[in-house]
């Protein structure tokens, strides 16, 4: 019996292994998708003219991004509901920083209130996705976290 119960653990694990990279994978490329996407409809920077304009601009934008705010409203499933949300909540809290920004009256992409901000971006040569806060980076490893309400973001949260 210790051999078949050593066997079965064995093949176990490759497939939970296996199962673990399936799931990375497709977080991956459904990410890939969103950022397509997301280049389609791109949020509006002017950055040529300055960064103050551009805060500025994205700042007035951010307010109609609260559209989903009235989504809720509606007859949804608990699923859904969740879903928005968590976008409301993380774009409450965008406009939020977009607010700070401005209010520091922060005009270089080299000023520390800008670099302390948390940023995604995408290795377009390598493929991964990194966050970055200041000099650090962590690349991200595509985890599935599932559909959970967001907690609440707060300074002492964002720190």
């Amino acid at each position: 019996m210790h051999g078949w119960g050593f066997f079965f653990l064995q093949k176990l694990k490759s497939w939970l292994l296996c199962f673990e990279e399936t799931i990375h994978n497709a977080v991956h490329l459904c990410s890939l998708e969103a950022i397509l996407a997301c280049e389609e409809r791109q949020r509006e920077h002017r950055l040529k003219e300055s960064l103050v304009t551009a805060l500025k601009d994205c700042h007035k934008k951010s307010l109609s991004w609260m559209l989903l705010i009235a989504i809720l409203l509606r007859d949804l499933s608990s699923g859904d509901q969740v879903k928005i949300m968590a976008n409301c909540t993380k774009d409450v809290h965008g406009r939020d920083v977009l607010a700070s920004l401005q209010a520091w009256k922060v005009s270089s992409s080299r000023a520390f209130a800008w670099l302390s901000q948390v940023c995604q971006r995408w290795d377009d040569v390598q493929k991964p996705c990194f966050a970055n806060i200041c000099d650090a980076w962590f690349q991200y490893f595509y985890e599935y976290l599932g559909n959970t309400p967001c907690q609440v973001i707060t300074s002492l949260t964002d720190r």
